[in-house]
């Protein structure tokens, strides 16, 4: 009875919603005392196309409270039992007296500004555009919502990762050309997430089922992204987050895997995301968010 519920709720959610809270719910996989929330996404899919770099940041809405939003994310992805590891950490100082109008005159988020200079662990960040993908009839397009700092690297295989794990990253921000106006702080990282999949089952025969593991720390919540894709397109779209107990292990039936909409993807990647995130002002740069995680992203053809 849990499992149709769960399938019940999640297809009228895939069918009607497009702004949805967290769904608290339990299936037959989950321990007595385990609650498992899912989350259709996108939140506002008439709003954003969060399909460009939801697998580096996370999924992460355009507007925001803070006058400032700090990624530093070590990231994995595995495809066919090769996985190249990539740094992402940015910085955004956000223009609370430049807002951006979506249709009907709402604000949907804020412009950017990239003045002065931004370092981390000493490495000095590159100023780029900040896109973001918005819907607009239907369609989605580029737009540019200012300037943002960022430092990207990919690592071959037989390099081994530099991102400081279950440490801290030390960001500096210089505001003048001078210098005379500077803040710093430590970013705290969190231990690194390795996850694997065990898929059974063919979707045809409607018995496919996904066992997730992964090294647990058995304290806090992780989050699991569920995203499709197609072998024409680079693009991977966000279908559901999961939030759940880092205990090591969740279980994905047929029951819960039928609601998502196979017809439309030809693989499936699974983002196992461990973060560390942190709210505080200072008198330079305002409100902060600083979110530090670690990703590891699946990608699996759909059997």
């Amino acid at each position: 009875m849990k499992n149709a519920i769960l399938f019940i709720v999640i297809s009228v959610l895939f069918s009607f919603c497009s702004e949805q809270a967290p769904t608290q719910l339990l299936d037959d996989t989950a321990s007595p005392n385990e609650q498992l929330d899912i989350e259709v996404l996108p939140r506002e899919q008439n709003v954003f196309d969060y399909s460009s770099d939801y697998d580096s940041t996370g999924i992460f809405e355009p507007i925001r409270q803070e006058s400032s939003v700090i990624f530093a994310n070590g990231i994995k992805n595995t495809y066919s039992n090769i996985t190249v590891r990539q740094l992402y950490m940015s910085s955004v100082l956000i223009d609370k007296k430049m807002p951006v109008f979506h249709r009907g005159g709402r604000i949907i988020g804020y412009y950017s500004t990239a003045e002065g200079k931004v370092k981390f662990n000493n490495e000095y960040a590159q100023i780029s555009d900040r896109k973001v993908r918005i819907m607009l009839n239907g369609v989605s397009k580029d737009t540019s919502l200012g300037k943002m700092f960022v430092i990207k690297k990919r690592y071959l295989l037989n390099i081994p990762q530099n991102f400081p794990y279950n440490s801290s990253i030390k960001f500096e921000y210089e505001k003048s050309a001078m210098g005379n106006h500077r803040t710093s702080f430590d970013i705290i990282t969190p231990d690194e997430i390795n996850g694997e999949i065990k898929v059974s089952g063919k979707k045809s025969d409607k018995d496919l089922k996904i066992e997730l593991k992964w090294n647990a720390k058995n304290s806090g919540k992780i989050e699991i992204i569920i995203g499709g894709g197609r072998k024409d397109k680079l693009l991977i779209k966000p279908l559901l987050r999961l939030r759940t107990d880092d205990d090591g292990l969740l279980k994905l039936p047929w029951t819960f895997l039928r609601s998502l909409p196979f017809d439309q993807f030809d693989y499936l990647v699974l983002s196992f995301e461990r973060a560390v995130k942190k709210s505080f002002s200072n008198q330079m740069m305002g409100e902060n968010l600083v979110i530090s995680k670690s990703i590891h992203n699946i990608k699996f053809d759909i059997p």
